[in-house]
């Protein structure tokens, strides 16, 4: 009699062993779902911000050219002017005569995003909407 209360009273308190596999295997399939959906949302806000970026060094490219009818060939002079960048981005800038070129990436992702300014430019120039 007694030994039958006890087995009773254990046995509603604990967890048996198909539970907790079952609730083990469950977290793991929830976890193997949601990391990787996590890392592409960084990545992809990773690269959003090397696009901004691009899109930010075009702009100031232009904005030299209205005020002082030339392109610029560093990143540097570009910050001067009032460029900031965002923080894990790699920035490039190519200048051929009045063409130009700018890139960006983020050091996290691998991903390299260009703007080209392929046709001379002439006042006024066109929209920035290349990429």
């Amino acid at each position: 009699m007694l030994r039958g209360l006890a087995s009773g009273l254990r046995a509603g308190r604990a967890f048996t062993l198909t539970e907790l596999l079952v609730t083990v295997s469950m977290i793991g399939i929830l976890a193997a779902v949601a990391v990787p959906l996590f890392l592409s949302q960084r990545d992809n806000a990773r690269n959003a911000a090397a696009q901004v970026d691009v899109q930010r060094l075009a702009a100031a490219q232009e904005t030299f050219w209205f005020d002082d009818g030339v392109f610029v060939d560093t990143v540097g002079a570009l910050e001067g002017g009032g460029f900031v960048g965002s923080d894990g981005v790699v920035h490039g800038v190519v200048v051929a005569g009045d063409r130009f070129a700018v890139c960006a990436s983020h050091v996290g992702v691998g991903d390299v995003w260009v703007w080209t300014r392929a046709e001379p430019a002439v006042l006024p120039l066109p929209g920035l909407n290349r990429m």
